[in-house]
């Protein structure tokens, strides 16, 4: 599926991304092994290239949940992914992270859980 690459990935809003899951993520995943549910959430406002970015590097949290325990690595692991596929889209999403202090408040607060 292009240009999000598999149809397990949705675009919402900004408003719709804080109101589901509490921060403004530039994407989301979500894996309820019990339900079998392994949804994907882009931020539609992104320009294409960082969605690619974005939609890889869920659709590594999708299919490799469990695989490592620890969440740094993990983060690491997905983002590497989605650098393969949409490299200038990686560059843009990491620009508008370490710009912005809200967001790097965000993942600091998340990986010091």
């Amino acid at each position: 599926m292009s240009p999000l690459l598999d149809k397990r990935v949705s675009q919402i809003s900004a408003d719709e991304m804080l109101k589901r899951f509490g921060g403004p993520y530039f994407g989301f995943a979500v894996v309820d092994l019990e339900d079998d549910i392994r949804e994907a959430y882009v931020l539609n406002s992104l320009p294409v290239s960082a969605k690619r970015f974005v939609a890889a590097h869920e659709i590594y949290h999708l299919d490799f949940n469990n695989v490592v325990n620890n969440h740094f690595l993990h983060e690491l692991s997905a983002t590497l992914a989605g650098l393969r596929v949409a490299p200038i889209g990686g560059l843009i999403v990491i620009f508008k992270t370490i710009t912005s202090v809200e967001r790097i408040k965000l993942y600091t607060k998340r990986f010091n859980q």
